[in-house]
């Protein structure tokens, strides 16, 4: 799964612990999740959403590709 959430969290100024906390999870699982290591929960996902202020699909999706369909 391709993620913007190290793009995201640079933007802010954070470190992985300090967005780990914010979000309420380790600062292992989330270095995880930014390489793609780690899938999310959907729950984690939205606590990403609601941080970043951004959609799921913005944070977690190619610009272009849902759920592995090409948007028309």
């Amino acid at each position: 799964m391709n993620n913007k959430i190290s793009v995201l969290r640079k933007s802010k100024g954070l470190t992985q612990t300090e967005l780990a906390k914010k979000i309420g999870i380790s600062r292992q699982y989330l270095r995880d999740i930014e390489i793609g290591k780690s899938v999310p929960s959907v729950s984690i996902a939205k606590g990403f959403s609601d941080f970043f202020n951004k959609s799921i699909d913005d944070i977690f999706f190619e610009n272009n590709v849902v759920h592995g369909l090409q948007k028309t």
